[in-house]
């Protein structure tokens, strides 16, 4: 589907949630203005036979683009 490739996080690296202008962190248990993205990438590996699906999380996506979010 129309699933996102990132999150926004507190910087503790937990995904937050929007509430009102703006986000809560379960993790803090407190309310931040300034988020970080962070990847989460799906994708979908065969070996010819069966079908996997893995979730790179940001630190995974980073090495393997050689870049952050």
């Amino acid at each position: 589907g129309g699933e996102e490739w990132w999150y926004p996080a507190c910087k503790c690296h937990r995904a937050v949630v929007a509430d009102s202008e703006a986000y809560y962190c379960n993790s803090c248990v407190k309310h931040i203005l300034q988020v970080v993205p962070r990847f989460k990438v799906k994708i979908e590996v065969s070996d010819g036979v069966s079908t996997a699906v893995f979730i790179l999380f940001d630190s995974d996506m980073s090495y393997l683009m050689e870049k952050s979010c």
